[in-house]
């Protein structure tokens, strides 16, 4: 009689909304699970044994062993590995070439760059030459470059040693 409780005096209403909220301070017990099922052999079932003390697996392991088939399994085994070893080198190749392409690819935009570059410091040393307004200064700003210039091919050779 502990666990019963009486509501004297109260609403129908009253008395169902408290008996819901009772239930939900107190849930009923959570259900047990039923992965596994009592009665039932769970085990998966094994190799028997025979009387020899070897079981059926054991027996047919090595007869894979001393079987002809072994041999052939050698065989693939080894033309697997082979075949790797094939593949992994041509990729290698394949990588080396790439890059060696790339590599060639740059050294040529760059030497393009750099007769560009050259190009268009010579236009602008020829504005330069072209702005004097005397044959004397157009000598004197001609010596000044050919000396740049001579000076420019001594770094460059140095550059190269």
């Amino acid at each position: 009689m502990a666990n019963e409780v009486t509501f004297s005096g109260s609403s129908a209403e009253t008395i169902e909304l408290a008996k819901s909220f009772w239930k939900s301070i107190q849930p009923p017990p959570a259900p047990k699970s039923t992965l596994f099922v009592s009665g039932l052999n769970h085990r998966l079932p094994t190799a028997s044994v025979i009387h020899n003390g070897f079981s059926l697996s054991d027996q047919s392991s090595r007869s894979v062993v001393n079987d002809g088939n072994f041999l052939g399994l050698q065989r693939h085994l080894e033309d697997a590995k082979k075949r790797k070893e094939r593949e992994e080198a041509e990729y290698i190749q394949k990588m080396t070439s790439h890059r060696e392409e790339v590599q060639q690819t740059l050294a040529q935009r760059k030497a393009e760059r750099l007769k560009k570059e050259e190009i268009s410091h010579r236009r602008q040393r020829d504005d330069f030459l072209d702005m004097s307004e005397s044959s004397e200064e157009d000598e004197e700003a001609a010596e000044a470059m050919a000396e740049l210039d001579r000076f420019e091919e001594i770094l460059k050779q140095k550059e190269a040693l």
